[in-house]
């Protein structure tokens, strides 16, 4: 009897429902799904709804689902990521001109950029923020949090608590426009040049041109430009940056989706006479744009690892509400006439960064979460031992079995780090361990990309 009037109940309110919904047919008329459509569901919606949506919520979501229908480049941002976004394509925001970062569970200065507010006032890289304007840094992983309390508007002052060494010291700093120099610039081995390209900002072609100047002066003949984990950016950027690195001829040509296409040339003259190119699965784009162009015009070689494949083009548009939105318009195709969409580019030396990429990797999954204890045997005691020995730790115990030798080494490791030396590898040694194996292999003495380059240039 029970089972019976539940599906009694089932079937009344299904029958409800529909004839509800049926109201807005006519007729038997074919639905169309337009503006008219879309308004009768939310509305539908609005005013039969059991639980809390509002009608900000469905449009919200709306627009979200037509992005969904949409390939993976062409997305809505709302104020906080179109923001964050802006800052970054524009190469310059209103703080105090340092680069932050959590290391060993605390916020750490990385890098104060030069003829800053924050070089003026004193703030020194591996110095740690211990308070922001008097209240204390509770979460340092909450590190987007941390850097909005920091900038803020232009001539406003903020205050960091700092611990250098063993002192803490208050420094008040003087918020200011910030542009970011994506460039570094270098002389390494031979009198080969080094440019690092990060991204490719509204700062980057002047900021290029200046470190080619600087490097003509010092008659550097070879370069080596690394466009390693460059996700990409302005497209006319790209353009200017080109016209050093290739001869007069295409640079790229773009299929609107209006249907207009677009040859672009450089019009300038390659400043040095070899260059390699480093690439990797990071590198897209923008970074694809140049690296494709040199290599499709035999103007150098690239090294590394297939890149990422976005052969598309986005057209920033912001609204009033400071929301905004990136779509797909078009597409690129190299000077050879080739795109790389989902492909990548295929770089003419296939080169790991690390001789034992495998290894490398794997020993920096190591468990940071607990601790790794006297006799125990393991994966995790074989990274740790990896590591150690990388550092420059002796270590006489077996692969993966943690006795006197590998205690012995833990304990060196954290009296030489101003740890408490128990020879236990707990979490806070772990993550030592770890954060200065990583910094080590980021050494030049370890990237075989940045060998191979070098080899081919002195040929």
């Amino acid at each position: 009897m029970k089972k019976n009037l539940a599906k009694l109940l089932t079937l009344t309110l299904i029958i409800i429902n529909t004839f509800s919904f049926n109201v807005f047919a006519e007729n038997n008329d074919k639905i169309i799904k337009d503006e008219e459509f879309f308004r009768a569901i939310k509305s539908y919606i609005l005013n039969n709804y059991e639980g809390e949506i509002s009608e900000e919520e469905l449009i919200e979501g709306a627009v979200d689902g037509m992005f969904e229908k949409l390939d993976k480049h062409s997305y809505y941002m709302p104020v906080d990521e179109s923001t964050q976004f802006i800052e970054k394509t524009s190469g310059e925001f209103f703080g105090i001109g340092a680069s932050i970062g959590v290391r060993d569970d605390q916020l750490k200065i990385l890098k104060v950029i030069e003829n800053t507010p924050a070089q003026k006032a004193g703030l020194l890289k591996d110095d740690i923020i211990l308070q922001i304007d008097g209240q204390d840094i509770v979460d340092a992983k909450k590190i987007d949090k941390h850097i909005e309390k920091i900038r803020g508007e232009k001539g406003t002052i903020v205050t960091l608590g700092i611990l250098r060494g063993t002192n803490k010291i208050d420094i008040s700093i003087t918020r200011d426009k910030i542009e970011i120099n994506p460039v570094t610039k270098k002389i390494i081995a031979n009198h080969i040049g080094y440019l690092k390209i990060e991204d490719f900002n509204k700062n980057v072609s002047k900021n290029i041109n200046e470190a080619i100047e600087t490097l003509e002066k010092q008659s550097v003949k070879k370069l080596v430009l690394d466009l390693r984990s460059n996700p990409g950016g302005s497209l006319s950027e790209v353009i200017l940056v080109a016209q050093n690195f290739i001869d007069k001829g295409t640079i790229v040509s773009v299929n609107y989706s209006d249907g207009t296409k677009k040859t672009i040339k450089s019009y300038g003259a390659k400043k040095f006479d070899d260059v390699v190119v480093l690439i990797n699965n990071g590198s897209a784009s923008a970074s694809e744009i140049l690296a494709g162009a040199i290599q499709d015009t035999n103007s150098g070689l690239l090294v590394g690892k297939k890149s990422y494949g976005k052969g598309t083009v986005q057209e920033l548009k912001k609204f009033k509400n400071d929301e905004s939105l990136k779509l797909t318009i078009g597409r690129y195709y190299l000077p050879s006439g080739r795109s790389i969409n989902d492909t990548g580019l295929v770089p003419d030396y296939d080169i790991d960064r690390f001789k034992d990429e495998d290894i490398v990797k794997d020993n920096l999954s190591i468990d940071t979460k607990s601790d790794i204890i006297i006799n125990e045997v393991g994966l995790e005691v074989v990274r740790l031992q990896n590591m150690l020995e990388a550092l420059g730790y002796q270590i006489a115990d077996g692969s993966g079995m943690y006795n006197e030798s590998t205690k012995n080494a833990v304990s060196s490791f954290q009296t030489a780090h101003a740890l408490n030396s128990t020879g236990i590898a707990n979490i806070d040694t772990t993550k030592k361990i770890l954060t200065s194996y990583a910094e080590l292999m980021r050494k030049e003495e370890f990237d075989e990309q940045l060998k191979k380059a070098i080899e081919l240039l002195n040929k």
